[in-house]
C-alpha cells in the first residue's frame, strides 16, 4: 500500500498585524523541511498552504469560530494545530484531487 503524507500549514491570517513576517518565515521553513525530508524516501511531498478561514468552515461548519473558542480546556495553538489535523482528517482522499500547486 503506498503512503501518501499530506501536510496542512495553517495560511497567514491577514486581520493580523503583529508578527507576520517572523511566522512566514516559519511557514517556509516548515514547508522546505518536509520537501527536505520527503526527498530521502523518493516521495513527493504533498503540502497545502490552507487559510484559517477555510479550515474552520470545515471542522467547524462555519468560517467564523476559532479554535481556541470551542476547544477552551486546550492551549490556543494546541487547539489551531488540533484543527489543522482534523481539516486533512475530513478532507481525506479529496487533497489527492486538487492541483500540485498549492
Amino acid at each position: 500500500m503506498d503512503v501518501i503524507s499530506h501536510v496542512i500549514i495553517e495560511g497567514a491570517s491577514f486581520g493580523n498585524t503583529h508578527r507576520q513576517v517572523e511566522l512566514a518565515e516559519q511557514r517556509t521553513a516548515a514547508a522546505l523541511w518536509f520537501i527536505t525530508r520527503s526527498m530521502e524516501y523518493q516521495d513527493e511531498p504533498k503540502i497545502y498552504l490552507v487559510p484559517p478561514k477555510k479550515i474552520r468552515s470545515v471542522v467547524f461548519g462555519n468560517g467564523d469560530p476559532l479554535a481556541e473558542d470551542e476547544w477552551k480546556d486546550l492551549p490556543k495553538d494546541g487547539a489551531t494545530s488540533l484543527s489543522c489535523a482534523l481539516y486533512a482528517m475530513m478532507k481525506g482522499h479529496r487533497l489527492d484531487n486538487t492541483s500540485k500547486s498549492k
